[in-house]
């Protein structure tokens, strides 16, 4: 079966997860009265999650500021663990046993690692590669995030919610993601060359 076939048959399973998800536990908005649940109002609120994440477990006591320091699981949270556990382990059972000839597992993981590589180093240079695990982390997480919900229970049952569509989840990402790469540029050019890139006050002489 060559890639593209490959890919064909998997936008068609993810098809098929759609419509059996949708037959099972179609859109319903909480908010909407008993008798009736009009379109497209109803898909719309049914689908879009704005309510705040669910808290499955909080720390007692920790809610004593008025939540402002409240220690809490939410389901984001627990889904992310799962996402994360899930990608570790696909990725430890497709680069076990690598072999000079590789296998259909290798060359799948050898495959993805290449496209995500010469994609970051497009944007960043060479000089970027010493950097390509972190971002291919991020990439694999965040794609493996946004596939989660599209699986039937998450996002329709209370204890499981895709970590992306929590603001909390991108904030963080978006943090590491930030000081990361402030901590590499003032280790690269020190304080006064990297802020200098900021503030060019030299080239007012």
């Amino acid at each position: 079966m060559t890639l593209r076939n490959k890919i064909l048959l998997l936008l068609a399973a993810v098809i098929v997860i759609d419509v059996i998800a949708f037959m099972v536990a179609p859109p319903f908005d909480p908010k909407a009265t008993e008798g009736g649940c009009s379109f497209p109002v109803c898909f719309i609120n049914g689908n879009l999650e704005f309510p705040a994440p669910a808290a499955l477990w909080t720390l007692p006591g920790s809610s004593a500021l008025g939540g402002l320091f409240e220690v809490s699981i939410s389901n984001t949270i627990l889904t992310m663990w799962i996402v994360t556990l899930f990608v570790i382990a696909l990725l430890f059972v497709l680069t076990r046993g690598k072999a000079m000839v590789p296998g259909k597992a290798q060359n799948a993981i050898e495959y993805v690692w290449e496209m995500i590589t010469n994609f970051g180093m497009s944007l960043g240079g060479a000089e970027a590669k010493p950097y390509m695990p972190l971002f291919a982390g991020f990439f694999l997480y965040i794609l493996f995030s946004n596939w989660s919900g599209l699986i039937p229970p998450i996002g329709k049952i209370e204890q499981f919610r895709a970590p992306t569509s929590d603001v909390n989840i991108t904030i963080g990402l978006a943090l590491v993601a930030f000081f990361f790469i402030e901590y590499q540029g003032f280790k690269a050019l020190g304080i006064r060359g990297y802020m200098s890139k900021f503030f060019p006050f030299g080239e007012f002489k």
